[in-house]
């Protein structure tokens, strides 16, 4: 594919150039912007760009996943002999399990005041 690139003073002009070319049978052309012409060009390689972008934001999902899990199984399993005292005492998993939810989160809620 050729192409030939034609700046007009007038923007105009481009409707009476393209009529005149498409009146001339000797003369096979299109006319397009240079904007079209660019965008059709790197089409493909935008295709490809966006396809691994994608796939690289889903990985990056999965793995924000793992590490939440591993984030809350590494605290369950640091408050253990705490939640294992409280139901010895005779508390449910309910009344054992949210008091050590709540003193966990306490520290930041103090930080978080300037306390």
């Amino acid at each position: 594919m050729s192409s030939i690139r034609i700046q007009v003073s007038d923007p105009a002009r481009i409707e009476s150039l393209a009529e005149e070319l498409a009146d001339n049978p000797q003369i096979d052309l299109s006319i397009i912007s240079e904007e079209e012409f660019f965008s059709s060009q790197s089409a493909g390689l935008a295709t490809i760009i966006n396809s691994f972008g994608y796939a690289v934001a889903i990985i990056m999902g999965f793995g924000a996943v793992f590490a939440a899990l591993n984030t809350m199984y590494a605290a369950v399993i640091s408050r253990t002999v705490e939640i294992g005292t409280l139901r010895a005492l005779g508390l449910g998993l309910i009344g054992g399990l949210f008091p050590a939810i709540r003193a966990a989160r306490l520290p930041i809620t103090l930080a978080l005041r300037g306390e």
